[in-house]
Protein backbone atom coordinates (compact mmCIF):
# COMPACT_ATOMS: atom_id res chain seq x y z
CA UNK A 1 0.00 0.00 0.00
CA UNK A 2 1.17 3.76 -0.52
CA UNK A 3 1.70 5.93 1.92
CA UNK A 4 1.71 9.83 1.20
CA UNK A 5 4.02 12.07 3.35
CA UNK A 6 1.87 15.40 2.45
CA UNK A 7 3.77 17.34 4.94
CA UNK A 8 7.13 16.49 2.96
CA UNK A 9 5.84 17.31 -0.22
CA UNK A 10 3.88 20.82 0.14
CA UNK A 11 7.09 21.69 2.18
CA UNK A 12 9.26 21.69 -0.81
CA UNK A 13 7.01 24.46 -1.55
CA UNK A 14 7.90 26.56 1.03
CA UNK A 15 9.25 30.02 0.60
CA UNK A 16 12.52 30.65 2.38
CA UNK A 17 13.97 33.82 2.65
CA UNK A 18 18.09 34.18 3.99
CA UNK A 19 18.09 37.80 4.18
CA UNK A 20 15.58 40.34 4.96
CA UNK A 21 13.44 42.05 1.70
CA UNK A 22 13.83 45.42 0.56
CA UNK A 23 10.37 46.45 0.21
CA UNK A 24 7.19 45.47 2.21
CA UNK A 25 5.25 44.05 -0.84
CA UNK A 26 8.06 41.47 -0.78
CA UNK A 27 7.07 39.98 2.20
CA UNK A 28 5.07 37.06 3.14
CA UNK A 29 1.30 37.07 3.40
CA UNK A 30 -1.03 34.70 5.59
CA UNK A 31 -4.63 34.49 5.94
CA UNK A 32 -7.53 32.84 6.69
CA UNK A 33 -9.53 33.86 3.23
CA UNK A 34 -11.31 36.88 5.35
CA UNK A 35 -8.12 38.45 7.13
CA UNK A 36 -4.50 38.64 6.41
CA UNK A 37 -1.23 39.99 6.56
CA UNK A 38 1.79 40.56 5.18
CA UNK A 39 4.77 40.07 7.01
CA UNK A 40 8.51 41.58 6.56
CA UNK A 41 11.31 43.09 8.39
CA UNK A 42 12.99 45.71 8.86
CA UNK A 43 16.33 45.83 11.01
CA UNK A 44 14.60 46.48 14.09
CA UNK A 45 11.21 44.96 13.59
CA UNK A 46 8.83 42.71 12.77
CA UNK A 47 6.32 44.04 10.08
CA UNK A 48 2.64 43.44 9.92
CA UNK A 49 -0.14 45.17 6.90
CA UNK A 50 -3.61 43.90 8.31
CA UNK A 51 -6.28 43.68 5.68
CA UNK A 52 -9.70 41.81 5.55
CA UNK A 53 -11.50 41.03 2.25
CA UNK A 54 -15.20 42.94 3.25
CA UNK A 55 -12.95 46.26 4.13
CA UNK A 56 -11.93 48.99 1.07
CA UNK A 57 -9.39 50.85 2.95
CA UNK A 58 -9.22 53.92 1.07
CA UNK A 59 -11.57 56.52 0.20
CA UNK A 60 -12.39 58.23 -3.61
CA UNK A 61 -9.66 60.87 -3.08
CA UNK A 62 -6.84 58.05 -2.97
CA UNK A 63 -3.89 59.61 -5.33
CA UNK A 64 -3.62 55.99 -6.33
CA UNK A 65 0.37 56.37 -6.24
CA UNK A 66 2.80 53.63 -4.72
CA UNK A 67 4.14 54.93 -1.87
CA UNK A 68 4.30 52.44 0.52
CA UNK A 69 2.51 48.90 1.24
CA UNK A 70 -0.51 50.91 2.46
CA UNK A 71 -1.09 51.73 -1.26
CA UNK A 72 -2.03 47.88 -2.28
CA UNK A 73 -5.95 48.39 -1.44
CA UNK A 74 -4.99 50.30 1.42
CA UNK A 75 -5.01 48.66 5.20
CA UNK A 76 -6.82 48.29 8.16
CA UNK A 77 -4.17 48.07 10.45
CA UNK A 78 -0.47 48.03 10.51
CA UNK A 79 1.81 46.34 13.43
CA UNK A 80 4.93 46.85 14.30
CA UNK A 81 7.10 44.86 17.03
CA UNK A 82 10.42 45.94 18.30
CA UNK A 83 12.15 43.66 19.91
CA UNK A 84 14.78 45.90 20.49
CA UNK A 85 18.69 46.13 19.07
CA UNK A 86 18.92 45.12 15.02
CA UNK A 87 17.78 41.40 15.16
CA UNK A 88 16.84 41.48 11.33
CA UNK A 89 19.64 43.67 10.37
CA UNK A 90 20.84 42.22 6.70
CA UNK A 91 22.85 39.36 7.45
CA UNK A 92 25.85 40.55 4.80
CA UNK A 93 26.43 43.94 6.74
CA UNK A 94 26.14 42.63 10.29
CA UNK A 95 27.37 39.06 9.75
CA UNK A 96 24.24 37.52 11.60
CA UNK A 97 21.87 34.71 10.72
CA UNK A 98 18.51 35.02 8.65
CA UNK A 99 15.81 33.04 8.17
CA UNK A 100 12.12 33.88 7.24
CA UNK A 101 10.06 31.12 6.68
CA UNK A 102 6.27 30.80 4.79
CA UNK A 103 5.42 26.99 6.07
CA UNK A 104 2.68 26.00 3.44
CA UNK A 105 1.27 23.05 5.08
CA UNK A 106 1.28 24.58 8.47
CA UNK A 107 0.24 27.87 7.27
CA UNK A 108 2.72 30.36 9.20
CA UNK A 109 5.33 32.64 8.75
CA UNK A 110 8.79 31.91 11.51
CA UNK A 111 11.75 34.19 11.35
CA UNK A 112 14.77 34.39 13.23
CA UNK A 113 17.42 36.47 13.59
CA UNK A 114 20.23 37.41 15.80
CA UNK A 115 18.54 35.91 19.33
CA UNK A 116 14.92 36.34 18.39
CA UNK A 117 13.09 33.74 17.28
CA UNK A 118 9.45 34.51 16.11
CA UNK A 119 6.15 32.72 14.70
CA UNK A 120 2.81 34.04 13.39
CA UNK A 121 -0.40 32.56 11.99
CA UNK A 122 -3.69 33.84 11.71
CA UNK A 123 -6.14 32.11 13.15
CA UNK A 124 -8.70 29.56 10.83
CA UNK A 125 -11.44 29.88 13.39
CA UNK A 126 -11.70 33.53 14.13
CA UNK A 127 -9.78 36.53 12.96
CA UNK A 128 -6.90 36.63 15.20
CA UNK A 129 -3.31 37.30 14.59
CA UNK A 130 -1.51 34.89 16.37
CA UNK A 131 2.69 35.91 17.19
CA UNK A 132 4.70 33.97 19.61
CA UNK A 133 7.69 35.74 20.14
CA UNK A 134 10.94 34.33 22.11
CA UNK A 135 12.54 37.81 22.96
CA UNK A 136 12.48 38.81 26.75
CA UNK A 137 11.50 42.46 25.71
CA UNK A 138 9.83 44.02 22.99
CA UNK A 139 7.44 47.21 22.01
CA UNK A 140 4.44 46.49 20.10
CA UNK A 141 2.95 49.49 18.07
CA UNK A 142 -0.29 49.99 16.43
CA UNK A 143 -1.41 52.15 13.76
CA UNK A 144 -5.00 52.43 12.35
CA UNK A 145 -6.10 54.18 9.28
CA UNK A 146 -9.03 56.47 10.43
CA UNK A 147 -10.14 56.71 6.65
CA UNK A 148 -11.11 52.72 6.78
CA UNK A 149 -14.27 52.20 4.12
CA UNK A 150 -16.49 49.82 5.94
CA UNK A 151 -19.19 47.80 3.59
CA UNK A 152 -22.38 49.25 5.57
CA UNK A 153 -20.77 51.88 7.53
CA UNK A 154 -18.84 54.47 5.74
CA UNK A 155 -16.02 56.69 7.37
CA UNK A 156 -14.88 59.53 5.43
Amino acid sequence: MFTMDYEALVSRADLVYRSPVTIPVEGQPIGNGRMGTMVWTTPDAIRFQINRSDVFAVNKHHAGRWADAADYCGACAQVTVEPGGRPFAAPAAEGIGFTQRLSLYEAECTLDGDGVSARCFVSALADVLVLELDDPVCFITQTMDPRVQYLNNSVE
